[in-house]
């Protein structure tokens, strides 16, 4: 009798902790997922929803629920393969504690980078404006309106939830003072724009010179930066347009190929070095940069005609179709760098592994202890290391990676482009099938629900192939969406109409609206002529590395 009443006694702690578990820290996520993510296209989404946030999605129902309320917006933007958005989400976003903090006083956002790129570079520029540094995971606190109170790119959990709990305190003291202060910022903000737009650059071509002259890296190639990203589509615009050499950029992908940041056993590029000499990659491979390496590869190729370039053209081509294809023939957007605590393990070698391979076809850069990344010693070593037994290595490991299965139709019409050029230009025929599964893909992507940006990237490329009912399909959404005045858009994205105030800079990888609206000017309908665009367009261009693409299309369609 004693021990049934033992039973029953522990039975009912049992169930009185498994419910407080349930509905005090939403733990019912936990057992039912968050359908909003479940469903979303985004494998980011996807991989949160049974986070014990109760994420809403970016939506005009999501902002307007936030005023009706009238909480704050607790925003978090990342992607899928971001080391350190896996970390808070384990830290933070599954935490029973820092979860109803914010599920109670906030309203939580979950937004990925890939899948919303406007919302994510509006937030981006204004975290770079008020931090001087920006990156992923990106957390920020506005008003419902949208309008920022607070940003962090993660530090701790402790730090966060001090935060929260002073804004949460002052909101709830007097919201009124609170959003007239986030007000008076943005005004501030603003004005500070609209103060460097009205500042052109004099010469263009002086301002790039002294800025490539001051931060060009001539040992290894690209910027001398902290965190250093190669910016592959950046050096061949510049290199198309005469402001750095066919020497500078051999040196930038000779460099490259020699050191950890190319993986030579399995292909790809990580995303960027902590150090200058490109020997402590982050090692995420995004398909975006993959794209970028073989464009600058082109490049190097076309320049000095020395085939290893084609073939490491067509390695990385391996790699993409290999790691990133989907059956369906569009490419995923990227893979990530390993589970939290084992970033990178992947990547490395033990000294077992290395026995009886000669060590003089590549280098070993310590990572761990008696674990070493690796690197050619050669750009003509590719087809002389014994790439077989460290890939068998690898493929036993207990170390695996992720994908980020999410389809971005920008990304996809880059790597079409990108294969028309490797068919059309270095004359390798070997990708047409792909090419050709890709094409349709993306032809049947065509639809109003696109973004103004991807509906500019597909009629950029679809046209290449001479198909008029599609490029006319195009043509027709994209007239539709365009303004009756200069620059002949506005984003569309709800938010509060002050936030949207265009700075006309570049998205790292990708060329922005603007320039399509000259490269394509004699397609579409404007109020003014091509000179006039042309002149209004260059007194926009205050920031050159920034703007690069604009700089492009300028001096292109312009003289």
């Amino acid at each position: 009798m004693k021990l049934k009443t033992i039973f029953l006694y522990s039975l009912l702690v049992f169930f009185i902790i498994f419910f407080i578990f349930l509905f005090v820290f939403n733990g019912v996520n936990v057992i039912f997922s968050n359908s909003n993510l479940k469903n979303s296209p985004s494998h980011y989404l996807q991989q949160h929803d049974r986070d014990f946030v109760n994420w809403n999605i970016w939506s005009v129902e999501t902002l307007k629920h936030a005023q009706e309320q009238n909480k704050p917006l607790f925003i978090s933007i990342g992607f899928a393969t971001c080391y350190w958005c896996h970390y808070i989400q384990r830290e933070v976003y599954k935490h029973p504690v820092s979860s109803k903090i914010i599920n109670r006083y906030f309203v939580p956002v979950l937004i990925d980078r890939h899948q919303l790129p406007e919302i994510d570079k509006l937030y981006m520029e204004l975290m770079l404006h008020q931090m001087g540094s920006s990156g992923w995971p990106m957390i920020i606190v506005t008003t419902p309106d949208g309008i920022p109170l607070y940003f962090n790119r993660w530090s701790n959990r402790k730090d966060l939830m001090v935060a929260l709990s002073n804004i949460r305190r002052d909101w709830m003291q007097d919201s009124d003072s609170v959003q007239k202060f986030a007000n008076e910022w943005l005004d501030d903000y603003i004005s500070i724009k609209e103060k460097k737009k009205l500042n052109p650059v004099i010469s263009l071509d002086d301002n790039l010179s002294n800025f490539l002259e001051l931060n060009l890296d001539l040992d290894f190639g690209g910027l001398l930066q902290q965190n250093k990203f190669p910016y592959f589509r950046n050096f061949v615009i510049l290199k198309s347009l005469g402001y750095v050499s066919s020497s500078d950029i051999s040196l930038l992908v000779n460099n490259v190929i020699k050191s950890p940041l190319f993986d030579f056993i399995e292909g790809g590029v990580h995303r960027y070095s902590s150090e200058s000499d490109w020997t402590r990659p982050h090692y995420e491979k995004l398909l975006i940069d993959q794209v970028s390496f073989i464009q600058i590869l082109i490049e190097q190729y076309l320049s000095f005609k020395d085939p290893i370039y084609l073939d490491y053209i067509e390695f990385n081509l391996a790699f993409i179709l290999d790691h990133l294809k989907d059956p369906k023939g569009y490419f995923y957007t990227g893979v990530d760098s390993g589970d939290i605590n084992q970033e990178g393990r992947y990547y490395f070698f033990n000294d077992q592994a290395l026995e009886g391979i000669s060590p003089s076809l590549f280098k070993q850069f310590t990572t761990l202890m008696n674990h070493s990344a690796l690197a050619l010693t050669s750009v003509y070593d590719l087809h002389q290391v014994n790439r077989k037994s460290l890939l068998l290595f690898r493929q036993n490991s207990k170390f695996k990676l992720k994908k980020d299965l999410f389809f971005s139709i920008i990304d996809n019409s880059l790597l079409l482009k990108t294969l028309y050029q490797v068919r059309n230009e270095l004359g390798i025929k070997l990708y047409g099938d792909i090419e050709d599964a890709l094409r349709l893909v993306l032809i049947d992507q065509v639809s109003n629900q696109r973004t103004l940006l991807e509906s500019f990237y597909l009629y950029d490329v679809l046209s290449l192939y001479n198909n008029d009912l599609i490029t006319n399909q195009l043509h027709a959404m994209i007239q539709s969406r365009l303004k009756s005045e200069f620059p002949y858009y506005k984003s569309d994205i709800f938010i509060n109409e002050r936030l949207l105030e265009n700075d006309f800079l570049d998205d790292y990888h990708y060329d922005q609206i603007l320039y399509f609206i000259l490269k394509y000017f004699n397609h579409f309908k404007h109020d003014k002529s091509l000179s006039q665009v042309c002149e209004s367009v260059r007194n926009l261009i205050y920031t050159p590395w920034y703007q690069l693409s604009l700089i492009d299309s300028y001096k292109k369609y312009c003289k």
